[in-house]
């Protein structure tokens, strides 16, 4: 049987463009404030605080704004070869998986997600978006591999991701503006945990590209920064 060769609808970079702006409005909301804020604290003048909320916003388009189409330009690259024994996911800048019918050991979908293939760890190896191009073909031939798993709503995390995301930066800055050593504990540890996980979640990930993950690293520097942060406030108790 010959490979059938799938791409991404237009559907999906629909979703693409609502995601970056559901993103994007937030975080620009945030660099205004803080870019006022912080024109505002040495002075009382209106202009300094409009020329430094103006730089954030501008940078963080910018930044955004390739981030974008870096992301556009890599999942129209996005392929999936599939036949009746081996399925094939190529994509620039991520590695080509290619799994053989027999290994692929569970496929679960996701209302608004679409399909996970997993082998025998414990997380997916492969992901297809339920906006692939004739998307019911596809998963008609992989019901034929296994039984296929239908999740009734999004996994928790999933639901609660942007209240979770908040929380955990609202958390993050309170641990730098308490000097309570109970609290700088009790909170510190869990948000080091979380985070951790979340990293070992990302590298993991077939989701994120190799460039990506290469600079995923750079996150661990928040984790030492809390770490840090536990140090010098349980230190400066235990001198008191």
């Amino acid at each position: 049987m010959n490979p059938t060769e799938f791409h991404l609808s237009d559907a999906f970079f629909r979703r693409l463009r609502t995601l970056q702006l559901t993103y994007t409005t937030p975080l620009l909301t945030v660099a205004v404030a803080i870019g006022i804020y912080s024109g505002r604290r040495n002075g009382t003048s209106w202009v300094p605080s409009v020329v430094s909320g103006a730089f954030m916003s501008t940078l963080l388009v910018v930044v955004l704004l390739r981030a974008y189409r870096k992301q556009v330009r890599q999942w129209k690259s996005f392929r999936i070869n599939l036949s009746g024994d081996s399925i094939t996911r190529t994509q620039d800048g991520y590695p080509t998986v290619t799994l053989n019918a027999n290994a692929v050991s569970r496929i679960r979908t996701t209302p608004g997600q679409g399909m996970s293939l997993w082998t025998s760890g414990g997380t997916p190896v492969l992901n297809i978006p339920e906006t692939l191009d004739r998307y019911d073909e596809c998963r008609a031939i992989l019901a034929h591999w296994c039984r296929i798993e239908e999740l009734d709503h999004k996994p928790l995390v999933m639901r609660f991701r942007w209240p979770l995301s908040l929380t955990l930066l609202a958390a993050f800055f309170y641990l730098n503006h308490t000097n309570d050593q109970t609290i700088v504990v009790v909170l510190g540890i869990p948000v080091v945990v979380l985070l951790l996980v979340s990293h070992f979640l990302m590298r993991m990930s077939p989701d994120i590209d190799r460039r990506t993950k290469r600079l995923s690293w750079v996150a661990l520097i928040g984790i030492i920064e809390i770490l840090f942060r536990i140090y010098v406030v349980v230190r400066a108790s235990g001198r008191q």
